[in-house]
């Protein structure tokens, strides 16, 4: 949800004419410019939008104006501009502390400013370390390689996970490549998390959405480049990672390229986990073109390649693991009486993901002994979406139209040891196709001075279709009561936000929202894919029924300003029916059915106490509370009640950070639904320190788990224990 910042402006005028002017918006602890900050007059009508080096004109009427200027993740600022100020104004927001109710906003370089929850690492961190500690986030973890987010108890197809609004569909059926597999944070600008169904272009799954923004690059920045490496002593893991950006008046262009080597890590009491290391290339390109000044071509390239990924919780290792991901944006600043800009992206992107047991022995497990499995799986997504906003008085409209297909291909071969046995052919996605097309509209209204309403809106169409001929009659042939195997499906989502503030320093916000899901291609399509969670074969089913869900949620943000402390607490509740899970067939197979309804609900508490200019303490506390109604058991996989701590003390060249991370014991477990054991609590206790060794050079060195605790996360796959004592060392170089 944006927070607005009102700010009054005086302007002097000497005659009727209008009057230009110009500002400047930065960040005020980094000093960096702030990219898409909103500027409207609602006595004039009049908007800007602040471009990338954060500056933007206005051309101004009236003798007294109102600006509201709202962007994500910074607090209220009021100011009074007497008459004769300076044209060009230079203004400084403050990063919020405290996470709003809707959505949580990082930001990567200076991630601890902006957001309770997160944090600093001592070495260059996995994308994964930013979001894990994150109240109401969590993570599944298959891996040392890559994790899978979780909102709220929400996981797989019920979360969005975006890049740069591009939709992207892994390949492995087994869920073991992730989209977090292909951004390295070197390239990753901020992350932008959704907490609730919503009906914005990222959202429509139930459980909320993540989109990661990539760096792009400046426009009259001149030349820049970085090199940083590091080293991790758990894994023996060595990163390298390289940029080289230039920024001319019209064009800039930013090409990094990143190099990760791990080998098996070890837990607790150095404890060693075989088949957990892997290697990876990932390189990231973005160019951008401003041939006017009313128009913006941005174009950029992701192409991430991974081998030898090992699973040490499962059956077989990834071989292979490529992705291209391409997208071109268009920004169109009309700045018209109504129409205020057009913002449009083309994308495309391919996965693919090749799997295999030949490093296994095969004859001593229990699935599916005696016989090789090699897997192959191809995804391609492509799409595209447009966004028109209009300013309306004190109202802002925003139109969004986006239309996407994903087609998607897997494959098992089944290689008997015997070689008296026949070789088997299995197709687990069988060319499946799905074509979305949504239209969703937001409107967004100061009804007072402290009041301020969002409404949502979104509907979408969904049309399936299974091409490969063969998987086609096999699908007919093991499920002769479903007759159309080919259905169109339509989902909608409704969302109310309405949000007062008390005092400049106490706000309360309350959301209601009601929306349904479509079934993903897998739940659908799916044709025996094993699922590590439960170690059962899953058969899609395509008379599904959209997934309902209807929320609930109230919080609260208080900020005790002389005293330095700011605190927050959501509250919320999420009631799904038709609930697609897995029900079991036999002992080995299940399918995917409505059963029935599901109800989950929570809280998240942050508070972020600095003593001085020195000292700062924050804290995060969180739970998910979930529960199927029908089977009257727990829901699979929820996470339990979480902490997070942190004292950072910065000084000019230099900063240290302790802090403690801990999650109490998991007891409520289903029985029904999915087998899963219980785990116990844990804490661990990190420290960094981060060295300003001159303008150019800086290093950071640091300890986590520092003593070697030995523990499982309860989102583990198969209770595979975490990293053990790691010291970490990174050395970066930036001109």
């Amino acid at each position: 949800m944006k927070i607005l910042i009102l700010l009054t402006l005086l302007v002097n005028l000497v005659d009727d004419k209008p009057k230009l002017l110009k500002g400047i918006i930065t960040d005020m602890q980094t000093g960096e410019a702030i990219k898409g900050v909103h500027i409207y007059s609602p006595e004039s009508n009049e908007g800007a939008v602040s471009n990338h080096a954060g500056e933007f004109e206005l051309f101004l009427m009236a003798d007294e104006v109102i600006l509201i200027i709202s962007h994500i993740g910074y607090e209220h600022d009021y100011r009074t501009i007497e008459p004769g100020t300076e044209q060009v104004l230079k203004i400084s927001l403050k990063p919020s502390i405290v996470q709003s109710l809707n959505t949580v906003y990082i930001s990567s370089d200076k991630v601890m400013a902006c957001c309770t929850g997160s944090h600093s690492h001592i070495n260059t961190p996995t994308v994964d370390e930013y979001l894990k500690n994150l109240s109401g986030v969590d993570m599944i973890n298959r891996a040392n390689y890559a994790r899978e987010p979780v909102i709220r108890g929400m996981q797989g197809n019920r979360v969005d996970v975006l890049i740069d609004g591009m939709r992207l569909t892994p390949a492995c059926v087994d869920k073991m490549d992730p989209q977090t597999a292909y951004i390295e944070t070197e390239n990753l600008k901020s992350v932008s998390i959704q907490k609730s169904a919503g009906t914005g272009p990222a959202t429509g799954t139930g459980g909320g959405s993540i989109n990661f923004e990539m760096v792009k690059p400046q426009l009259n920045s001149g030349w820049a480049n970085g090199l940083e490496s590091s080293y991790q002593s758990v894994s023996n893991q060595r990163y390298l990672q390289g940029f080289t950006a230039y920024g001319a008046e019209k064009w800039a262009l930013r090409v990094s390229s990143t190099f990760r080597e791990a080998e098996d890590y070890k837990a607790g009491d150095q404890y060693k986990i075989s088949n957990s290391g892997f290697r990876k290339n990932n390189v990231h390109t973005s160019l951008i073109y401003a041939a006017h000044p009313q128009h913006d071509l941005s174009l950029r390239y992701i192409g991430d390649f991974a081998v030898d990924i090992g699973y040490p919780g499962l059956i077989m290792d990834t071989r292979s693991a490529n992705a291209h991901i391409a997208g071109l944006d268009h920004v169109w600043r009309i700045q018209g009486k109504y129409l205020y800009d057009l913002s449009s992206t083309v994308y495309y992107n391919q996965v693919d993901h090749w799997m295999d047991d030949y490093e296994r022995d095969v004859t001593a497990r229990n699935v599916m002994p005696n016989m090789n499995m090699p897997m192959y799986g191809q995804t391609q997504t492509y799409g595209v979406n447009s966004t028109a906003r209009f300013f309306l008085d004190r109202n802002i409209l925003s139109l969004t139209l986006e239309s996407y297909a994903r087609e998607a291909f897997a494959e098992m071969h089944m290689d008997p040891v015997d070689p008296s046995v026949s070789v088997m052919h299995l197709i687990n996605l069988g060319d499946v196709l799905n074509w979305n097309t949504s239209l969703s509209t937001k409107y967004n209204s100061i009804l007072a001075e402290t009041w301020e309403m969002t409404l949502t809106g979104k509907t979408e169409a969904g049309i399936n279709g299974l091409r490969h001929s063969g998987a086609k009659d096999i699908f007919r042939g093991q499920n002769p009561e479903i007759n159309q195997v080919e259905p169109s499906n339509i989902a909608y989502q409704v969302e109310g936000i309405l949000s007062k503030n008390f005092t400049s320093n106490l706000q309360m916000t309350m959301r209601i929202s009601d929306g349904t899901r479509l079934p993903d291609h897998q739940e659908m399509y799916g044709y025996y894919i094993y699922q590590p969670l439960d170690n059962y074969f899953y058969l899609g089913n395509p008379l599904l029924k959209p997934e309902r869900s209807t929320q609930a949620e109230i919080a609260l943000t208080k900020a005790f300003s002389a005293v330095g402390l700011e605190s927050s607490l959501a509250l919320w509740i999420n009631n799904l029916d038709h609930y697609i899970t897995g029900i079991r067939l036999d002992d080995l197979f299940k399918q995917y059915k409505n059963s029935g309804s599901a109800l989950l609900s929570g809280f998240e508490a942050n508070i972020n106490y600095r003593i001085n200019t020195l000292f700062n303490f924050q804290n995060s506390l969180s739970y998910t509370l979930g529960q199927h109604l029908d089977f009257e058991e727990p829901l699979p996989m929820m996470p339990p009640l979480k902490g997070f701590h942190l004292i950072n003390i910065s000084f000019e060249k230099f900063t240290l950070n302790t802090e403690v991370r801990w999650a109490a014991a998991q007891n409520r477990i289903a029985h029904t639904s999915t087998i899963e054991t219980t785990t116990g609590a844990y804490a661990t206790w990190n420290i960094s320190t981060d060295f300003q060794l001159s303008t150019w050079l800086n290093l950071r060195l640091g300890v986590e788990n520092i003593f070697d605790h030995y523990y499982t996360e309860h989102l583990s796959v198969n209770k595979m224990p975490q990293p053990g004592r790691n010291i970490a060392l990174s050395l970066g170089f930036r001109l």
